[in-house]
């Protein structure tokens, strides 16, 4: 492939410089073009836009009172975004959109390092060509740069340990350790010293004559993650750092409501969502089982290999699971399918037509959906009286007025177009190439789903609440949801810090006649696509 020995023809900072910025033309694009989506995305930029209005950036804050979830790391960055780009959707993805380029010219850098200028190349291209790991980076959620600090950490322990012993390794690592613990909180640590703990059991060895650099590195780590606990202790606010304690324990136990998943749940959304990584990435650890001598040699697989296994045991057993959670995940995945692709001397092509199997199953998710919907709204009449849908939220959401047309077919016909040249590329035993063209379609098919499915499924499940809240700006209403959770109201009504006048309680349309029997002094002022008003009389 000669555009790729071009590449590797070049300089490491012109290669890096043109992976930033072909990142930032694919994780740009329509950034601010749907509303943001509840829980977490407007969770987080209304902590930012509460901390722009209240001035006091120590406390994360929600409704303008103290909100112990998180740290305050990842607030600071959408902070610094909505001084740039104003209170918006754009504004609350911006940090991500950088982490994607940030992040892909660390996997070419690392890659560079560990086997060359061409894994580190096509690792690069196999996180941003994969679904879920690409999404993320158009998302206004915290994981792709906590994400992004673990894996620094370890990377910087690993070179200093096995590599270099420069003290700017070991520096860099702890910062980033610091920074992922501010980010979102223990998990982070948890993650860090159990990878290290396991990793030192295979070369225990070589490690134990770096213990005192070690025992700092832990030390400047625990002084960078508390810098935030340590400025609110003396701030006099010891009771946010109870509660922080608290919550984590109580996620851990017990889970958050809605979100409680069978133990399976990750390695499903695993190899469902990292395709087309997830098959070869199987394949892969299918050799190692063959030949784990590989494992007492080098420090890299087993970096990589406890760098999937202990964040995917820890979330498998944490009560609470959420598709995200699993994402550190994504860089082992990516790893191990490259090294497959490179490194393995078997035939190829039987592995890679299981993907590409994967592969049309998505394109066919994707031609299906806009069929579905159209056939939805066509026949809402019958669906409603036949009882397929026994979720009565649900089906009042599926009144919402979303037009489906043609080019909601694009994102699917493009990449079953995309496979179909991988399948050609596989016929003719070309399996890198097969396996690049899988990539391309999976990169460039995203930004169309955003474009198109992205917008209809905000409109069906929140498109009329928002729109509610937007029209309430500027109103002295204090606005209270009832029987369920949502950030929604503060943001897209934009709450304030002055007192209010009137009162609102919003709802699920399943409660209403609850609710009218419980408050018959409360009169239903607006109902919409699943979603009731009330205002006290």
């Amino acid at each position: 492939m000669r555009w790729l020995e071009f590449l590797e023809n070049q300089s490491v900072p012109k290669i890096l410089s043109g992976i930033f910025i072909g990142a930032l033309l694919l994780f740009l694009p329509n950034l601010g073009a749907v509303h943001l989506f509840d829980w977490d995305e407007i969770n987080f930029a209304e902590c930012a836009r509460e901390m722009l209005i209240s001035k006091d950036y120590l406390t994360v804050q929600i409704d303008f009172k103290p909100f112990w979830e998180k740290p305050p790391f990842f607030i600071w960055l959408q902070v610094l975004s909505m001084h740039c780009f104003g209170v918006n959707e754009f504004a609350a993805r911006f940090p991500n959109a950088l982490c994607g380029g940030f992040t892909l010219c660390l996997l070419f850098w690392v890659g560079n390092k560990f086997n060359g200028k061409r894994f580190g190349l096509i690792w690069a291209m196999s996180y941003a060509g994969s679904l879920l790991p690409h999404f993320y980076f158009h998302s206004g959620i915290i994981d792709p740069w906590f994400n992004f600090f673990i894996f620094s950490c370890l990377l910087g322990l690993y070179f200093y340990v096995f590599e270099s012993q420069h003290n700017g390794h070991l520096l860099l690592s702890a910062l980033a350790g610091g920074l992922a613990i501010l980010t979102k909180g223990p998990t982070a640590l948890i993650i860090i010293l159990g990878t290290s703990f396991f990793i030192s059991l295979f070369f225990f060895r070589h490690i134990l004559r770096f213990w005192k650099s070690l025992t700092l590195w832990v030390f400047l780590v625990l002084v960078v993650g508390g810098i935030w606990f340590i400025w609110l202790y003396f701030d006099g606010k010891e009771k946010v750092i109870i509660d922080f304690i608290a919550y984590q324990k109580r996620l851990f136990q017990l889970g958050e409501a809605g979100h409680g998943q069978p133990w399976f749940y990750h390695p499903v959304v695993l190899l469902v969502g990292c395709f087309p990584l997830s098959i070869p990435f199987i394949a892969q650890h299918a050799i190692l089982w063959k030949d784990r001598t590989i494992l007492s040699k080098d420090p890299q697989v087993v970096l990589m290999l406890f760098f999937f296994w202990i964040p995917l045991i820890l979330f498998s057993i944490v009560t609470t699971k959420i598709v995200h959670y699993s994402s550190l995940c994504y860089f082992s995945i990516s790893y191990f399918s490259v090294r497959y692709l490179l490194f393995n001397n078997n035939d190829k092509r039987r592995v890679l037509a299981i993907n590409l199997g994967l592969g049309l199953i998505w394109a066919l998710a994707l031609l299906l959906a806009p069929i579905a919907g159209m056939f939805i709204q066509s026949h809402y009449t019958e669906i409603a009286s036949s009882n397929w849908i026994k979720d009565p939220f649900a089906l009042e959401n599926l009144k919402a007025e979303i037009v489906w047309t043609a080019t909601d077919f694009i994102p699917g016909l493009f990449l079953l177009f995309a496979l179909l040249i991988s399948l050609f590329f596989l016929n003719k035993s070309k399996i890198l190439p097969s396996f690049l063209f899988s990539l391309v379609g999976v990169a460039c098919m995203l930004p169309l789903v955003l474009a198109t499915f992205i917008s209809k499924i905000e409109g069906i499940t929140q498109g009329s609440v928002i729109g509610y809240y937007q029209n309430l700006k500027g109103q002295s209403i204090e606005i209270n949801t009832v029987n369920y959770r949502s950030y929604a109201p503060f943001f897209y009504a934009e709450k304030s810090m002055k007192p209010k006048q009137d009162t609102l309680f919003m709802a699920k349309s399943p409660s209403k006649n609850q609710l009218i029997s419980a408050h018959p002094r409360w009169i239903l002022i607006w109902e919409k696509n699943g979603f009731v008003a009330f205002k006290p009389n």
